[in-house]
């Protein structure tokens, strides 16, 4: 619906604060920028879901805007190369 490219992820709550998110995540950027060579990348998450949110900078992303997704009120983060 948003026509960009979104990196998520989702954990069962066991795995929770195991690194594992941000890990993947990671690895996932490298990928995006490095194989995909993609230019731009988002991240969507609740404003109150301050875990994932404290991954995003670890990715590179920077906090762009609040956005109404699926009827929920989301930030996006995003990284995109500099031209």
């Amino acid at each position: 619906d948003i026509d960009e490219t979104d990196i998520g992820y989702r954990l069962l709550p066991s795995f929770w604060g195991q690194g594992l998110a941000t890990e993947t995540a990671l690895a996932l950027m490298d990928y995006a920028k490095s194989a995909l060579q993609l230019t731009r990348v988002i991240a969507l998450a609740l404003p109150d879901n301050h875990a994932s949110i404290n991954i995003f900078p670890k990715l590179g992303l920077e906090y762009e805007k609040d956005i109404v997704y699926a009827g929920e009120t989301c930030v996006l983060w995003s990284w995109q190369t500099s031209s």
